[in-house]
């Protein structure tokens, strides 16, 4: 079980990253605009992310784009 808690907060960080690397502004444009565009798109690879993270992918979308929205 403790393993199980240990990969979802993993995960959850892996979130986290791309959510901080959408909006670090020290970062090339082209990597802010590839964090950007995985929250953007309904990809497997965001969707499993959020499955393994335990989190709600609309959700998370939902933060996200909030997040970029006020960070322009």
């Amino acid at each position: 079980m403790v393993m199980i808690m240990e990969e979802r907060e993993l995960w959850r960080s892996v979130v986290s990253q791309a959510m901080h690397d959408a909006i670090d502004s020290s970062l090339p444009i082209r990597e802010r605009r590839e964090a950007r565009r995985w929250f953007c798109m309904q990809s497997l690879d965001f969707l499993t992310v959020c499955d393994l993270a335990d989190v709600d992918p609309n959700s998370v979308r939902k933060k996200a784009l909030k997040l970029m929205k006020t960070k322009k």
